[in-house]
């Protein structure tokens, strides 16, 4: 059976422009008037260069790469949103692509997707909009579209998801494929690369300004307080939450949770905002001490919130700030390249019965 697509040689090249001389007198600038390009440079950048793959029918294909490395241009082509610069495209679906992008119409998309059933699903990080009920029926649909038979094509950078989602995984890498095969696979090369290590999450002016209670930033810092997201087994992992307070709601709490490198829970703890800093605005910093040699070696992320419980969550922050625990001396060291788990501990050893 042949593929429902084909990616042949596939590139998308952009030209950008540099003014070279941004300040001129008023002559010279008269004068470049009558001069074609005058002060300007250009260069050329390719997001996407000699891509080359097959997706099968009823097939879930990731695609995952830090930003950008060319995941969204691919979609956008792939949805003929934007043509290719060169290269050639052959799609077998019954109907065309259809795209749906994450954003206030992500809604009205998935359910235009239930009714249409569409042959090529392609979709771009679905699930970073929405509540997590709206998460929960996108997930149960996408499992639907797996089931039926249809293809999807899945951006995201949320790895649990696409472990679970995804059949196969593209690793996109400057425009590149950097590598390709079995999901967890790839997904496993992508985390211990460090390639999705990011230690810090920052907030955009705008969403700080419309929270009562925010998170501006959240940082992970070694044991000098500088910003890092490497962390040997024998380190304490610091956790700095800081925190925008434009009107503060009584009864709130802070909660951090750390997860796995496939988006599962390890821990989480709790704590009353009042019992942390004053109640009034302003610009609060909160810090979380994880203790050392407990963190088995591998990759781990956060997931902050301010809420009242049982009531409104006022900020949520998941899968943030991704980190890699280093193997520096643990027992465990003869078993390299074997996922350890989450945790290592010690426990109480006795003998209990003795040799006769």
């Amino acid at each position: 059976m042949k593929p429902i697509l084909e990616i042949q040689q596939l590139s998308k090249k952009f030209t950008i422009r540099h003014e070279e001389n941004p300040y001129l007198s008023l002559r010279d600038s008269i004068a470049g008037l009558f001069k074609p390009n005058h002060g300007m440079s250009k260069e050329d950048f390719y997001a996407l260069k000699d891509l080359t793959f097959d997706v099968q029918q009823g097939e879930s294909l990731g695609i995952i790469g830090k930003n950008g490395a060319g995941k969204s241009t691919l979609l956008k082509i792939l949805s003929k949103i934007s043509p290719p610069t060169s290269g050639k495209i052959i799609s077998r679906g019954d109907t065309p692509l259809k795209h749906y992008s994450s954003g206030m119409q992500l809604r009205l998309a998935f359910a235009v997707a239930a009714f249409l059933e569409p042959e090529i699903m392609v979709i771009d990080e679905v699930l970073a909009v929405g509540d997590a009920d709206f998460q929960k029926k996108c997930l149960e649909k996408m499992d639907d579209v797996s089931k039926s038979g249809r293809t999807i094509l899945f951006v995201s950078h949320q790895m649990g998801t696409l472990a679970r989602l995804c059949t196969r995984c593209i690793l996109l890498r400057e425009g590149t494929i950097a590598k390709q095969g079995e999901a967890n696979e790839v997904i496993d090369y992508y985390l211990s690369s460090g390639e999705n290590s990011t230690g810090r999450y920052q907030a955009t002016a705008g969403h700080v300004e419309q929270k009562q209670m925010v998170f501006s930033a959240v940082e992970t810092v070694d044991k000098d307080l500088k910003a890092t997201d490497q962390f040997g087994y024998d380190d304490h992992i610091e956790v700095l939450m800081h925190i925008r307070v434009n009107e503060y709601i009584p009864n709130t709490k802070i909660g951090l949770a750390m997860l796995s490198k496939l988006d599962s829970r390890v821990f989480t703890v709790v704590k009353n905002t009042n019992e942390l800093f004053d109640i009034g605005t302003g610009n609060f910093t909160v810090s979380v001490k994880l203790p050392a040699n407990l963190f088995a070696p591998n990759n781990y992320s956060f997931t902050t919130a301010i809420f009242v419980p049982f009531g409104k969550t006022y900020d949520i922050q998941e899968s943030i700030c991704r980190i890699r625990v280093f193997d520096t001396g643990t027992e465990l060291s003869i078993f390299e390249g074997i996922d350890y788990g989450n945790i290592i501990i010690n426990g109480e050893w006795t003998l209990k019965t003795e040799r006769k």
